[in-house]
């Protein structure tokens, strides 16, 4: 629903102001004529509700940026703007997103969305009040709740609706039904009711004390119009672009506003909007403030859980060193060795410094770009860069000064690749070059461009500057080399351009080393751009990085390890190491411990030079996850090293290597799984609360087992061209298994994790089941296709579910959730989930009790009763808990944010923000208890019984 809503909201620019006749005389705002007459079957009131659930839904996606003060000058801008409009009961409010488009956009029932781009976008006050304007424009004559009315009578046969309950309820009804009919839209709202729409906004902005002149800028650099707005002549045979005529529109428009209606008190200064501009662009989406209720006793984790340094580099100067994790980035001084300042970056491609030294500078995927002062700690530079398309992959200049964008355009022979330099600074376009190459020269497809689920390969071109900065390469089957002073392509020499489209590294500004892909034994030093061979040798590698001093290459992976230190002068590896982080400055090297430790060592002898613990940073990316179930202990592991800890003082009792899963039996011992099946080493380890001693159990079984609580389920699959399936883990809910294909047959088996006897086993036909186990309440859901020979087997002898099975039909997308006890395989509930032809897909599925939580593609958590089947609550958010003792489910929805519902009527108990986003929330086994932990590494204990007091 999600694309649906967007598609009828999403009106920023989307739709130009269309010139109108004001009249002169009269000074308040347009009355609302064409678009009284609308079909819309919302009262105000209603439509507030409407854009309530709306916001509840996708909001989650738009990261909301919380700051008050922020925020105030936002309102500020808005009200003055409001007061020229016509007179409405819908209660204007506005927000700050952080997505990286430069949009504004308004929804139903009054709720108009800015983003942190557009704010980095505008140039004045004036440009914001027109964007504004224009939102507001479109929103007091309703356009988005006209455009649902005509989604909610031709899919539901809706004309009315009641209270916010109802409204609620007939929403997510939509939801579920939105794919049983297609609803045609036009491209725009009738002519008169655009024109009304338009000339509104016009008004109340101009009409408000805004130069109208501010907003046609921003409009022509968002369009790259250049000021170009065609004429009649132009429009009538087709020479003027949509863009250039909605301009030509608007600046027809603002010349109707009379000056009397114009009102006199002064905007805000240039410097005050650039101070605030500069504000809302640093703020974080998570609160700044706690509320936070029924604590029973909260701690910190003691010492915390060290996440992984991903990336580490010396400065060229060698003075300094970055070390980054997956949430910071730490700038150290090498001699003291000691940190000098830290920056939370969550987002960040890995940093580096400017050939200067002086600086540290980065980028985000979403564009942000920041760069930050060695000396004082201070940030020089943070710019949100703003383009009109997305990027397929980005590279930041050593300076940190040019961004470089590389975009696609479709052709009918081939997938073009075109590439666009900007300012960092200005956002200026330096450098464009289109159909630089395209995929029909290359050995890629354009399906190369994804991962998995349709994310972005952000590695699938080779982009790499000089060090001087002057040359960037692009490689991909061959390379492509710009000068950036000249916006001239460079001839390569030789076979340079095969060579340099794989992994390379430069040795200078005139030197590379380089492999052959064909000829691994023909890799080498070669001169740039010339292409002249200066030294063959034998060489493979995913990446090569060359030291600011010293004769060595890093070169990432090697035969025995993750990466190795190359001489060049040699040919010899120097040193290994499993761990892919580390840097090389002349004969120092530094890399992190298995303890987290950062160490600064002799390259060309054994000798430690220092040491340093690095600060606490917030927990990231995790392995595994568990929890006594009278929530007293907890386990955490990420990819590096794993931690036991009291859940009553904080203290941490075990510091081990890493594990997979974990499980707290009743005897005071923790069952964990340590070791992977790549490392051919997994194992079963045994930790003892009461004397704090870890034991090593047996050997575990390779890639097609799993722990699951004190079970281990295997896998066992046949059938014509199966692979190998991963089996990832869903830390929050034990397991989630992603089903791949629909013609495998697959033996799931349950088996003793201690013993590995087998326990049970079911043979499902033709799927590779989807399954989520649940290690409080041992049980195991599992979630199949409604239409499959599986389900079909399973429910063959229940009158009732046959009868179920009939009444919906033999339609895809409709899912059997199988729910049994873990240790015996009995069935404890079965039902049956409609998706209306696949209008939400199935994300996850927990058993608690009688209730069936079930968490959808629509950012939503459907509760149904296992016994019944019955629908028994709606809840909008992702991840969620389910306290069986009471029939509370705890949901969080936004950054930092959790509430508590009552399933069954749907009341909201409690709503509580935290200060840093949360990372995992459980129900005790016996509900009266609920820990909340966060990415700050704080554990809170809950009293379930205050709830709603």
């Amino acid at each position: 629903m999600f694309r649906l809503i967007l598609r009828l909201t999403a009106l920023v620019f989307a739709v130009g102001l269309t010139s109108a006749t004001v009249h002169s005389q009269e000074c308040k705002p347009p009355e609302i004529v064409f678009n009284k007459d609308s079909g819309n079957i919302f009262t105000e009131e209603q439509e507030m509700y409407l854009g309530d659930a709306i916001a509840e839904q996708i909001q989650r996606d738009f990261r909301i940026l919380e700051d008050p003060e922020v925020n105030a000058f936002l309102d500020r801008v808005g009200d003055r703007l409001i007061r020229h409009l016509p007179p409405t009961s819908l209660k204007f409010r506005f927000f700050i997103v952080d997505i990286p488009e430069v949009n504004a956009f308004a929804m139903p029932g009054g709720r108009i969305f800015v983003t942190r781009k557009l704010i980095a976008f505008v140039r004045s006050e004036d440009e914001l009040a027109g964007i504004l304007a224009h939102e507001l424009g479109h929103g007091i004559v309703r356009h988005g709740a006209q455009d649902l009315s005509k989604v909610f009578r031709e899919v539901l046969k809706i004309d009315s609706f009641t209270d916010r309950a109802d409204v609620f309820a007939k929403y997510n009804e939509l939801l579920d039904r939105q794919n049983t009919k297609r609803v045609r839209r036009s491209s725009g709202h009738e002519g008169d009711q655009q024109m009304e729409a338009d000339r509104i906004g016009v008004f109340a902005m101009t009409a408000a004390g805004y130069d109208p002149a501010a907003f046609t800028s921003a409009f022509d650099r968002l369009f790259e119009t250049e000021g170009k707005t065609g004429s009649w002549f132009s429009d009538l045979f087709g020479a003027t672009k949509p863009e250039q005529k909605r301009l030509r529109e608007i600046l027809d428009a603002v010349k109707e506003v009379p000056k009397e209606c114009v009102e006199r008190e002064s905007v805000g200064t240039q410097t005050e909007f650039e101070d605030w501009q500069a504000e809302a662009i640093l703020i974080s989406s998570v609160p700044r403030t706690e509320s936070v209720s029924a604590v029973i006793r909260r701690n910190l984790l003691n010492p915390r859980l060290r996440d992984q340094i991903r990336h580490l580099e010396f400065s060229p100067d060698g003075k300094s060193l970055i070390a980054q994790d997956d949430s910071t980035i730490f700038v150290l001084k090498t001699s003291p060795f000691e940190i000098r300042f830290r920056i939370d970056a969550p987002e960040a491609e890995d940093a580096n410094f400017t050939p200067d030294s002086r600086s540290v500078v980065f980028s985000t995927p979403g564009l942000r770009v920041e760069k930050w002062d060695v000396a004082s700690g201070e940030a020089e530079l943070i710019r949100e860069v703003y383009l009109n398309r997305e990027c397929i992959q980005t590279a930041l200049s050593p300076d940190g000064s040019k961004l470089v964008c590389v975009d696609t355009s479709d052709s009918s022979a081939s997938r073009k690749f075109n590439v666009k330099v900007f300012d960092v600074a200005t956002n200026k376009l330096l450098l464009e070059r289109k159909d630089i190459f395209s995929t029909r020269r290359r050995f890629m497809s354009f399906n190369q461009l994804f991962s998995s689920f349709g994310r972005l390969n952000r590695r699938l071109l080779e982009i790499e500057f000089t060090p001087s900065g002057r040359y960037i390469v692009l490689g991909a089957g061959e390379a492509n080399v710009l000068d950036l002073s000249t916006g001239e392509e460079v001839k390569l020499g030789g076979n340079l351009d095969e060579i340099m489209a794989f992994p390379f590294a430069f040795i200078s500004n005139d030197l590379i080393i380089g492999q052959d892909d064909k000829k691994m034994e023909d890799s080498g030093v070669f001169q740039f751009p010339s292409g002249r061979r200066l030294e063959k040798f034998d060489l493979f590698a995913d990446s090569l990085e060359r030291p600011h001093q010293g004769n060595y290459v890093l070169v990432r992976p090697i035969k025995t390890a993750a990466v190795g230190v190359f001489d060049l002068s040699t040919k010899k590896f120097l040193l290994a190491n499993n761990n892919p982080a580390l840097a090389v400055h002349g004969n120092v090297f530094v890399s992190e411990n298995k303890d987290g430790v950062l160490g600064l060592y002799r390259l060309d002898k054994d000798e430690t030079i220092a040491t340093l613990e690095l600060p606490d940073s917030r927990l990231g990316g995790l392995r595994a996850l568990d929890v006594s179930p009278d929530l007293n202990w907890l386990a955490v592991s990420n990819d590096e090293r794993g931690a036991v800890w009291s859940l009553y003082s904080g203290k941490r009792l075990f510091y081990v290597e890493p594990f997979s899963a974990a499980y707290f039996d009743k005897t005071g011992k923790i069952f964990a799984d340590f070791g992977s099946a790549k490392d051919k080493t997994r194992r079963l380890g045994i930790m003892n609360l009461a004397d704090q001693q870890l034991q090593n159990g047996r050997e575990l079984p390779g890639s097609r087992a799993t722990q699951f609580g004190k079970y281990l389920v295997t896998y066992d699959y046949k059938g014509a061209g199966t692979t190998r399936i991963d089996v990832p883990t869903d830390i929050r809910s034990g397991v989630r298994i992603i089903s791949m294909r629909n013609d495998i047959d697959t033996t799931f088996q349950l088996r003793a994790l201690e013993s590995n006897e087998v326990i049970w086993e079911h043979e499902f036909k033709k799927v590779f089941p989807r399954s989520f186990f649940d290690s409080f309440n041992e049980n195991i859901s599992f979630v199949l296709p409604a239409s499959g020979d599986s389900a079909k087997e399973i429910y063959k002898d229940s009158e009732p579910l046959k009868q179920k099975a009939k009444e919906l039909g033999d339609k895809d997308g409709d899912y059997f959730v199988h729910v049994v006890e873990a240790g015996t395989g009995k069935v404890l509930g079965q039902t049956f989930i409609e998706t209306g032809e696949g209008s939400f897909r199935i994300l996850e599925a927990e058993a608690v009790g009688d209730y069936l939580g079930v968490a959808d593609s629509e950012n939503r958590v459907q509760v149904f009763s296992l016994s019944t089947g019955d629908l028994l609550g709606r809840f909008f958010g992702r991840n969620f808990a389910i306290n069986k003792e009471d029939g509370t489910l705890a949901i969080g929805n936004l950054s930092g944010k959790l509430n508590i519902y009552d399933i069954r009527s749907g009341r909201v108990l409690e709503q509580m923000s935290f200060t840093s986003p949360i990372a995992y929330a459980v129900f005790g086994k016996y509900g009266k208890k609920l820990l909340v932990l966060t990415t700050d590494q704080e554990a809170l204990i809950l009293d379930t019984t205050r709830f709603g007091q």
